[in-house]
């Protein structure tokens, strides 16, 4: 079997292993709150400058620049 190296490869279009990506924004908040909530899908989120905090049901996760949650 040929090593998938991204999810768009023709292999993995080839073998149905491609992701599905139903929404995407980029956003540049400065100071904004959101209120604790879910998804019924998976969400990444990626800072791409300085920092943030992202409210967890257990508690929080602080994120710098380069860093992601899933």
């Amino acid at each position: 079997m040929q090593a998938i190296t991204s999810p768009y490869s023709p292999a993995a279009q080839r073998d149905g292993r491609t992701a599905n990506i139903e929404a995407y924004y980029l956003k540049d908040w400065q100071g904004y709150d959101m209120p604790l909530h879910c998804h019924d899908r998976a969400e990444i989120m990626y800072v791409i400058s300085g920092r943030c905090v992202i409210k967890l049901q257990d508690g929080e996760a602080a994120l710098e620049k380069g860093e992601f949650i899933l």
